[in-house]
């Protein structure tokens, strides 16, 4: 059994009181197309894609695709990693509120 990260989960977990939103659900070459959008405050970092807690509203892209190829079922999740660094560096970047 092989053991996987699903990381719209994780990144979820990593929020207070995330919005998960389903923008697009398409068909293409009998695969399902998921277009989602997740955001909310970082509060608890994103180990698996090496993001620390900071307290900083983020938003994500991410594109789940969902087939069947040959009677087996497959999952893959994409995610916008450059936008959410970008919006990471940008934070670590920006000076505190005092």
């Amino acid at each position: 059994m092989r053991k996987t990260n699903d990381i719209r989960k994780d990144l979820v977990r990593s929020l207070a009181r995330p919005e998960v939103i389903l923008e697009k659900m398409e068909s293409r070459d009998g695969s399902i197309v998921s277009h989602w959008r997740i955001s909310g405050r970082n509060v608890r970092g994103v180990p698996t894609l090496g993001v620390e807690a900071n307290g900083r509203t983020i938003d994500v892209r991410l594109i789940t695709v969902d087939s069947v190829i040959e009677g087996v079922a497959h999952s893959r999740t994409l995610i916008d990693v450059s936008g959410l660094m970008a919006q990471v560096d940008e934070a670590a970047e920006a000076p505190a509120a005092s």
